[in-house]
C-alpha cells in the first residue's frame, strides 16, 4: 500500500536555487526572493510533473529524491531537490492531482478510483486517506532533511487540484510554505488551532474546483456542501475575470427558486467552466502574469505542456 521509493535516500548536498521570483510587482519581489528563491513556475512545473508519476525526468531545476505511491488512496507524492550547487539546500514536495485521462483509466483504474473517492470525500468535508498519506510522506521527508542539516523552512509543498488540497492539508498540519494551483480547499476542522498560513493558492477566476471554497464568498454557494470548506493560506486570483462571471451566472441559475430549464443552463455553464481547471489554463494564466518579463533559465522558452485535447489534464 503506502511505500517510499527504496532506491532514493535523501541526498540533498549541493542543492540550492538562486534568488529570482518574478511575482506580481517590483515592490514585493525582493521579499519573495528572500523567502524562497523559487519562482511560481518552479512550483507549477513541479506540480504538473507529478502527473507523469516519475516516468520522465523532473523539470529544471529539480532532481527526484524520493517518492510514495498508494494507488488505493489515489495518492502520489514526490520530494524534489533544487539542483543548484553552491546555494542553500531546498526541497519541494509535490503531490499529484486527479487525473481522469483515458490513459490513467486504461492503465491504472484503481488509482483513478482512489482519486475520485478522495475528491468526493473533500466535497463532503471529510479527510481522505490521500491526505494522511501526504502527511506521513512529508513527515518522513522532513525527518531525513533535518538529519541532512536542511531546516524545515527550506521545505515547501505544491500540487494541482487534489494535489493542491493535499498540499494545503500538509501545510496546515506542519506549518509549511509553498504554492498550490486549482486546489479545492480543505474543511476548516482540518486546520489545527494556531496554524500560521504561509502558502499561496493560485486560482484561475473561472475554475469551479479552485472556487469550491467560496472565495470570493457565494461564488458557488448553491453548489457547496459546506461553507466550512476554505483555502489554507493566501488566495491569488489569476487569468481573465470573465471566467468568474461565468461561475457567478451558473451559481445564480442553480439557485433553489430557479426553473428546471434555468438550472439545466446553469449546469451547462458549470460543466463548461471545467476548462478553467485544466493544466493549460493555469499555464496560460501564469504566462499572463509574467507579461513581457524574461524569467530565469528561460522557463517559458522550454514549455512542455501540450494543448492537444487528449493531454489537457497532464
Amino acid at each position: 500500500m503506502y511505500a517510499l521509493s527504496p532506491a532514493t535516500a535523501l541526498d540533498f548536498l549541493d542543492a540550492g536555487r538562486p534568488a529570482s521570483w518574478d511575482f506580481f510587482s517590483a515592490t514585493n519581489r525582493q521579499d519573495l526572493i528572500e523567502e524562497t528563491g523559487l519562482t511560481r513556475l518552479d512550483f507549477f512545473h513541479a506540480a504538473r510533473w507529478t502527473y507523469h508519476r516519475g516516468s520522465e525526468a523532473p523539470p529544471h531545476p529539480f532532481t527526484l529524491v524520493t517518492e510514495a505511491f498508494d494507488p488505493n488512496a489515489g495518492f502520489y507524492g514526490a520530494a524534489l531537490k533544487v539542483d543548484r550547487p553552491g546555494e542553500t539546500d531546498q526541497i519541494v514536495i509535490a503531490f499529484e492531482g486527479t487525473d481522469p485521462s483515458s490513459e490513467t483509466l486504461r492503465k491504472d483504474p484503481v488509482f483513478l478510483a482512489g482519486q475520485l473517492e478522495a475528491d468526493a470525500q473533500i466535497y463532503f468535508g471529510q479527510i481522505p486517506e490521500a491526505f494522511t498519506d501526504a502527511l506521513t510522506f512529508t513527515q518522513g521527508v522532513l525527518e531525513t532533511a533535518e538529519a541532512q542539516g536542511i531546516p524545515r523552512e527550506n521545505v515547501y509543498v505544491t500540487g494541482h487540484s487534489l494535489g493542491g488540497a493535499e498540499a494545503e492539508y500538509v501545510a496546515a498540519q506542519l506549518d509549511l510554505g509553498g504554492a498550490t494551483f486549482g486546489a479545492p480547499g480543505i474543511h476548516a476542522s482540518a486546520v489545527p488551532e494556531g496554524s500560521t498560513p504561509d502558502l499561496i493558492n493560485y486560482i484561475v477566476h473561472g475554475d469551479p474546483v479552485g472556487n469550491y471554497s467560496a472565495d470570493p464568498p457565494n461564488r458557488l454557494s448553491n453548489i457547496l456542501y459546506s461553507d466550512d470548506i476554505l483555502h489554507f493560506g493566501e488566495v491569488k486570483y489569476i487569468g481573465s475575470p470573465v471566467g468568474g462571471l461565468q461561475l457567478d451566472a451558473a451559481n445564480a441559475l442553480l439557485a433553489p427558486n430557479r426553473t428546471d430549464a434555468e438550472k439545466l443552463a446553469g449546469l451547462g455553464l458549470l460543466v463548461d467552466a471545467v476548462k478553467y481547471h485544466l493544466i493549460p489554463s493555469y499555464e496560460d494564466a501564469l504566462q499572463q502574469l509574467a507579461g513581457a518579463d524574461t524569467l530565469v533559465d528561460g522557463l517559458f522558452a522550454n514549455q512542455s505542456i501540450s494543448l492537444v485535447p487528449a493531454d489537457l489534464w497532464a
